[in-house]
C-alpha cells in the first residue's frame, strides 16, 4: 500500500487550521479540534497529520489520552505536490473495501442463513438415521404399548 502524501492545499489548508485552534486554546490543538474546525472526519485528519508528521511539516505529540498537533516546519509545505497528483487515499479506500467484502462475504457462507439452514439439515437427517436404526434394532414394536402389555411382575407368581 503506497503511503498517503498530502497536497500542497491540504497541507496549508490544516496549518492555517492548527495555527487557528493554537490561537483561540493558547496551546498545541488536539487533533479532533482541527477535524471538527475543518469538517473533516477524524480518520481522515489522523491519515493527513500523519502524512504531514512525516515530510516533517509537523509533530504529533501523543500522551496516552490524546493527540495534540504542533507546527515543526510550514516552509516545507511548499514541497508537497500538487492537489490530484500521487497516490490519494482513495485508492487506499477502494483497497480496503474490496478486502472488507470479501471478508464479509466468506464470513456470510460461514455464518450466514444459508450455513444455518445447512447445519439444521445435516442434524436433521442425522437423528432420522438413528431414530430408523433404533426403529429395525426394535422390530418396530414399542417396548412397552398399552397398559395391558405390560411385563409380567414376579411377584404375582
Amino acid at each position: 500500500m503506497a503511503k498517503v502524501v498530502p497536497s500542497r492545499d491540504e497541507g496549508l489548508l490544516l496549518l492555517a487550521a492548527i495555527r487557528v485552534r493554537a490561537h483561540l486554546d493558547g496551546r498545541p490543538p488536539l487533533l479532533d479540534q482541527v477535524a471538527d474546525l475543518l469538517g473533516m472526519p477524524h480518520e481522515l485528519m489522523r491519515v493527513l497529520a500523519i502524512g504531514l508528521e512525516d515530510k516533517g511539516i509537523l509533530k504529533q505529540l501523543t500522551n496516552a489520552f490524546e493527540v495534540r498537533l504542533d507546527i515543526v516546519n510550514p516552509a516545507l509545505v511548499d514541497d508537497l505536490p500538487p492537489a490530484g497528483s500521487g497516490p490519494r487515499l482513495g485508492t487506499e479506500l477502494d483497497d480496503f473495501r474490496k478486502a472488507f467484502q470479501a471478508r464479509q462475504d466468506d464470513l456470510k457462507k460461514t455464518f450466514g442463513a444459508e450455513a444455518l439452514k445447512k447445519k439444521t439439515d445435516e442434524k436433521m437427517s442425522a437423528m432420522e438415521e438413528k431414530l430408523r436404526q433404533f426403529k429395525e434394532k426394535s422390530g418396530g414394536k414399542p417396548m412397552f404399548g398399552m397398559l395391558s402389555d405390560r411385563p409380567p411382575d414376579d411377584e404375582d407368581d
